[in-house]
């Protein structure tokens, strides 16, 4: 759109299965309500969702392009991503794709999480909507099962994108993940004294 405030969302490819990705988006957004930390939604164009514009782009941009923030401005960042994620999952959502990439700044420095392709459960426990993508391995608990997508996975998540925030690049940036899920391991182990196998 060309109203300096709102963006069109276009599928990476042109498939049936992307364009319904999208349908599915756009249904979380609207089962999930809005909050000032959430990239607003804000219907259809054409058979594909409108979002606000978030004029800095997103956080991982700004990171990779080495703009320096100050301490003040990384704990707000910081507190607006939690503030999200409280939202989040008080409504049984839980993100399965946090990363620097879906957290987006506006021309005042409001952090917005977007992209929810995550996990929404039913109150029950069930799942009612299921995810759609899931956190790279460099963020992941080794422990957590590939199809396990909770507080936990999202508070481990989260710790790595603070770091990131905090120190301009993701933790063990030059490991192999192998080697990474190793060092998870032992870890825990040391901190719990049982190891995870």
């Amino acid at each position: 759109m060309a109203d300096g405030v709102t963006i069109l969302k276009y599928p990476h490819v042109k498939t049936l299965d992307a364009k319904e990705a999208l349908h599915e988006e756009a249904a979380r957004y609207d089962r999930l309500g809005s909050h000032e930390n959430l990239v607003t939604y804000k219907g259809n164009h054409a058979d594909r969702p409108l979002f606000e514009y978030c004029e800095r782009g997103s956080l991982r941009d700004m990171l990779d392009d080495g703009v320096e923030l100050r301490d003040e401005l990384r704990f707000r960042i910081g507190q607006q991503i939690v503030r999200c994620l409280i939202r989040l999952h008080s409504q049984n959502f839980i993100h399965c794709d946090l990363n620097t990439s879906n957290v987006f700044l506006t021309a005042d420095f409001t952090s917005k999480v977007g992209d929810l392709q995550g996990q929404l459960y039913r109150p029950d426990g069930s799942i009612e909507m299921p995810t759609m993508s899931h956190e790279n391995a460099k963020s992941r608990q080794s422990w957590a099962g590939e199809d396990e997508f909770s507080i936990r996975t999202v508070m481990f998540t989260l710790g790595t994108r603070l770091y990131h925030l905090w120190h301009g690049e993701a933790p063990f940036p030059d490991l192999e993940e192998q080697t990474q899920e190793g060092k998870c391991r032992i870890g825990v182990a040391m901190a719990t004294g049982r190891l995870i196998s």
